[in-house]
């Protein structure tokens, strides 16, 4: 079977209704379905929010010592 013939198969099965037939078979799928999507907005909710506002306050954090102009951890733990 040449690719063509293939791509023309799938059409006209994608065009047909067996192609179809595995569409939303009730209530359990849209319980799946909204419970995945729930997932994923919360997931992109929690992205956003500590992206945007982290909530580190600690003055010794990691972060903090990258920012400075003269990080004293970082060159102490060169030096030893």
């Amino acid at each position: 079977m040449t690719p063509w013939a293939l791509c023309a198969a799938v059409q006209d099965f994608a065009a047909s209704p067996h192609g179809r037939a595995a569409a939303s078979s009730g209530i359990p799928d849209q319980i799946l379905v909204g419970a995945a999507v729930a997932v994923v907005v919360l997931a992109f909710a929690l992205c956003l929010r500590f992206f945007l506002r982290p909530g580190e306050t600690d003055p010794g954090h990691i972060k903090r010592e990258i920012l400075r102009e003269t990080p004293t951890r970082l060159h102490r733990s060169h030096e030893q």
